[in-house]
């Protein structure tokens, strides 16, 4: 099974209340807080964990265990519904490269997107061993559900749900596209955070490039990037803060 490793990119993300309609519910309002991790590089990697750091190349040597990190005080991110679509049956591949799945060697359509990022504290303490599952729409808007109509119509070649367990500095990280739009929702991916087999978090995370209205704070800031050969992708970086 592939996982991804990645080395967090500079992290500035705001989160406090969101609005939401008939799928994702509930409002509240806060202040505005900003979290940043100290820039680093950025490599898509094949590797045994989700997120562990490797190195490529014939000289290839494991990349330092992450430490635990703080990265000052933040809000909490707020709760959002579940939705309609969470997963009734989770795919045997549920990995956190989300872009193939096992045992085919086709490639999901879509522009990818390396989605990454931190889970910390309201204090801004890193929450180490922790599994964020994230589950979406194919580049057509379709979800792997038998609610949604068109689901027979999906890209098979794409994983729709994925999991990544925090390091030792909170980090996590997915490999994934960018959603397919469908009316009346903007693009969004859902995620939970569990921690010990608890479900402490629902929420959902929005996207910069489409001026969808959302509250700010629960938006990832979409960049340009390119994966270990070059090639062009796209990335954001998102913080995900629990009260203690």
């Amino acid at each position: 099974m592939r996982h991804i490793a990645i080395a967090l990119v500079a992290l500035v993300v705001v989160v406090a209340g969101c609005s939401s309609d008939d799928e994702a519910a509930t409002t509240t309002s806060a202040g505005t807080n900003t979290a940043t991790a100290e820039p680093t590089t950025t490599e898509v990697q094949s590797t045994d964990a989700p997120g562990a750091a490797t190195t490529s190349g014939p000289d290839a040597q494991p990349a330092p265990e992450p430490t635990a990190v703080n990265v000052g005080p933040v809000e909490a991110t707020p709760a959002q519904q579940e939705g309609p679509y969470y997963p009734v049956e989770k795919l045997d591949d549920r990995d956190n490269d989300l872009t193939v799945v096992a045992g085919s060697s086709d490639v999901a359509d879509g522009q990818v997107l390396l989605l990454d990022g931190l889970l910390v504290t309201t204090a801004g303490d890193s929450i180490a061993g922790a599994t964020i599952e994230i589950w979406q729409t194919d580049d057509q808007g379709i979800y792997l559900h038998p609610g949604d109509s068109n689901t027979d119509d999906r890209d098979r070649s794409f994983q729709f749900y994925g999991e990544a367990v925090t390091l030792a500095d909170g980090s996590w990280s997915f490999l994934t596209i960018l959603p397919g739009e469908y009316e009346p929702r903007p693009r969004h991916i859902h995620a939970k955070v569990v921690v010990d087999g608890d479900v402490v978090l629902t929420t959902q995370i929005y996207f910069s490039e489409d001026g969808s209205g959302e509250d700010p704070r629960l938006i990832a800031t979409v960049e340009p990037g390119t994966d270990e050969n070059g090639r062009p992708i796209l990335t954001a970086g998102h913080i995900i803060a629990l009260d203690p």
